[in-house]
């Protein structure tokens, strides 16, 4: 037997492309996988990549009988991959995106920034079409679909219950190992379809999944799934508000999106509202959305700086993500100081640096966890393992006296080329929601720590991260990139949000008062604070400090001299009101006050 590794970097920045070497294989890999075939009966493809690549070569070689998607697992990776691959531990992942069998079937593929030659502007034509949502509602077939993965042994579920009571469908199942050999998990997901009304519908979305304990052979469990009713709207612009439309609600079951099978109908008959809003980020020019031919929707179905300091309010320790804390390898104590360090000795794990003269004193060395990736993390449809890791990250932040992680990052795989898709969840809001949630569940335990659910909204690629434009409909926002954010929140109550470097509709997302307040504070009942990426004030006159003021962006980060001159200038003259500045800065101390630089810190909750 051979294994051959297939593996791709990608990172913050920048995207990936369709070319040779990055999205498709080069002719040397191919010459490399060719070669094994023809030596080896037996042959495990493994695809240690942060994002998706082009899997035609499985059409080529009948001898590769397994792939395995690693997904960067982090410091423990040898050890999971051998316990998988000798059978040791079963597989229990599950996708979380759609694998399309060539690029070209993404919707967005021909128009994803630098593939279109336009970088400075992003039309979201797909609308709520986003993965599996386009996949399944177009009878696009894909190679692997949402929610599939394989185990070494098998299982039978079937639905032993449907009920609807309290505003919530209850649906019940039980789950049997039904293999000779392995024991193993598996993760049962619940699926809907909404009535094909007035309003344009995706054939099924997800609204609920729950993972086994660990079954012998023979042995079952039963789960029982809420389903509260929200999560069966859909957005109405013309309504401002969530609605349920009237006629069938079709319930589906199963293991994967594909194997599900209806299991139960809710039937509505008449239209409710079920929670209005105001409406948020309007269009400001026209946006042709991907919609379904309604036949066939029928038939598929100042002096406030001086008061701070005066208050004595320690400094907060921010650490950045994605896969555990990243802290510097080691620093240099002298005369009792802490040295000032070079950025460069964070980059890489001061690679740049080796050949550096060495500073006199007393050198420390720290060292933290490095954790899975935020897909594969989300591939374990675990929330309860999730919630034990964010708990495990919250420990090393007390030890370390980090108050605040910024992660997790939560944004939608819209396409496959992102750079920084390996850092987020999935294609779909609910799962990445859930998964955030559970995170921050993990991490807020510990008493004084906190995460930073990021980066709100819309952020869906990194070739002109800092100055793209994106264009899309309300209910599109709302339903797919805003979604995971709102689960999040009304979870969790996560301590801070980030916000992204791009536009929304032409609004500066750290300066955007409908998603900062009007969504996020208003709507959703947070109460944390909200801060800007790194330098997002620093790129020109769309966002501004005072802006971030006025929007409910409490913290501009780092923060420079530009950014203090504005605000006084904005006071001034009377553009920024002393009120705005006021709950930004009562936010901050509030934060402050309940984090472990105090002792007697508690576990944050809002």
């Amino acid at each position: 037997m051979a294994f051959y590794i297939l593996s791709r970097v990608a990172g913050e920045g920048a995207d990936r492309y369709d070319k040779e070497g990055d999205y498709y294989l080069t002719e040397t890999e191919k010459k490399q996988l060719s070669d094994i075939c023809s030596l080896y009966k037996h042959v495990v493809v493994a695809v240690n990549t942060g994002g998706l690549a082009d899997l035609s070569f499985m059409d080529e070689f009948s001898n590769i009988e397994a792939l395995l998607q690693i997904v960067q697992p982090g410091m423990e990776s040898g050890n999971a991959f051998a316990d998988i691959v000798s059978g040791a531990a079963t597989p229990s992942g599950k996708l979380t995106d759609s694998w399309a069998y060539k690029y070209e079937d993404y919707p967005n593929s021909e128009s994803f920034f630098h593939n279109n030659g336009n970088v400075d502007t992003e039309y979201y034509k797909e609308g709520l079409y986003v993965g599996y949502r386009y996949f399944d509602s177009f009878d696009v077939p894909v190679r692997y679909g949402f929610g599939y993965g394989l185990s070494y042994t098998d299982f039978e579920t079937k639905v032993t219950g449907v009920s609807c009571a309290d505003e919530k469908v209850v649906i019940e199942t039980e789950t049997a190992n039904v293999g000779n050999t392995y024991s193993g998990k598996e993760v049962i997901q619940i699926y809907v379809t909404c009535p094909a009304g007035k309003l344009e519908k995706e054939y099924r979305r997800l609204v609920a999944f729950g993972k086994t304990e660990i079954l012998a052979p023979g042995e079952k469990e039963s789960q029982k799934f809420e389903i509260a009713l929200d999560r069966l709207t859909s957005y109405s612009e013309e309504k401002a508000g969530w609605v349920l439309e009237a006629g069938d609600y079709v319930f589906w079951a199963g293991n994967s999106l594909a194997d599900s099978v209806p299991c139960g109908v809710l039937k509505l008959d008449e239209e409710v509202i079920l929670t209005k809003t105001d409406n948020i980020c309007p269009l400001k020019e026209d946006l042709d959305e991907l919609k379904q031919v309604p036949e066939k929707m029928q038939e598929k179905y100042k002096k406030l700086y001086a008061d701070a300091e005066e208050k004595n309010l320690p400094g907060i320790v921010l650490a950045d993500g994605p896969a555990g804390l990243r802290l510097l390898k080691h620093y240099i104590v002298q005369d009792g100081k802490i040295l000032p360090t070079d950025f460069k000795n964070s980059v890489e794990g001061g690679f740049f640096c080796e050949n550096a003269p060495k500073k006199p004193g007393d050198v420390y060395n720290q060292y933290c966890t490095a954790i899975p990736v935020g897909t594969l993390l989300a591939q374990s449809w675990n929330e309860k393992l999730i919630e034990e890791l964010g708990e495990m990250i919250g420990g090393e932040m007390e030890e370390f006296h980090v108050t605040l992680w910024l992660a997790p990052g939560m944004n939608i795989h819209r396409n496959p080329l992102c750079g920084r898709n390996f850092e987020y969840y999935s294609k779909d809001p609910f799962l990445s929601g859930k998964m955030a949630a559970a995170m921050t569940k993990g991490v807020q335990k510990v008493p004084g720590c906190g995460t930073t659910i990021k980066h709100y909204a819309c952020n869906n690629q990194e070739d002109n991260r800092m100055g793209s434009n994106s264009i899309l409909s309300e209910r599109t926002l709302r339903e797919i990139y805003l979604k995971g954010f709102e689960i999040a929140i009304k979870e969790s109550q996560p301590m801070f949000i980030m916000t992204s470097y791009n536009l929304i509709n032409g609004v500066h997302a750290a300066n955007c008062n409908d998603t900062c307040t009007k969504a996020a504070r208003c709507e959703w009942g947070f109460k944390g604070m909200i801060m800007t990426d790194w330098t997002t004030t620093e790129h020109g006159s769309d966002c501004t400090a005072s802006g971030c003021m006025r929007a409910g962006n409490d913290l501009v980060m780092p923060g420079a001299a530009s950014d203090r001159e504005n605000i006084k200038k904005e006071l001034d003259e009377g553009t920024l009101s002393l009120d705005d500045l006021k709950a930004c800065i009562s936010r901050t101390v509030d934060i402050i006050w309940q984090s472990n630089q105090y002792e007697g810190a508690v576990p944050y909750k809002k």
